[in-house]
């Protein structure tokens, strides 16, 4: 699962999970495929988070998904710049309809992450000096845009997400 953070703000910033075993921070097979693929031999999220190569597969894919916004953005004829994906953080919980940070249908209940994690997020927005941030303001569309394209790119995260040219 992903929620993208960012509306009013310079970039994008998004909460990841990792889909595991049911009950534990095992990696379920689809997962482990991805993490495979990236040259990893991370078995659990903790392990996954701290692995290099974990890390630089979802960085590739962020990267796609920055372009993918672009690109969609332009044909949209949208005169902004779109704000990019800069900042990510994978949660080690898991979201759950129980808990409430999923919804009856499975979706994905934004407002309950986005103010459970608040912290997470405001720490994403710090990590970086505003003096090196290019100036674009993230709008709905573009998170919208965003969040749908990391779907599209990591997806049931059965394959590493590729760059496109």
């Amino acid at each position: 699962h992903v929620v993208v953070s960012g509306v009013g703000r310079q970039y994008l910033a998004c909460l990841l999970t990792l889909h595991t075993v049911r009950g534990t921070t095992t990696l379920s097979e689809p997962a482990l495929r991805f993490v495979r693929a990236a040259g990893s031999n991370a078995t659990t999220v903790d392990e996954a988070r701290k692995c290099t190569f974990f890390k630089n597969a979802l960085l590739k894919g962020f990267a796609g998904c920055n372009k993918m916004v672009y690109e969609s953005c332009k044909r949209a004829g949208l005169q902004e710049k779109p704000a990019q994906l800069r900042r990510y953080t994978i949660l080690s919980d898991q979201w759950s309809v129980e808990d409430g940070t999923l919804l009856v249908d499975g979706k994905i209940n934004r407002r309950e992450i986005l103010s459970r994690y608040a912290q997470v997020v405001e720490s994403m927005y710090g990590a970086v000096m505003t003096n090196t941030v290019e100036a674009a303001r993230v709008s709905n569309t573009h998170s919208s845009i965003v969040a749908s394209a990391i779907s599209d790119l990591g997806g049931s995260l059965s394959q590493p997400p590729t760059l496109t040219d």
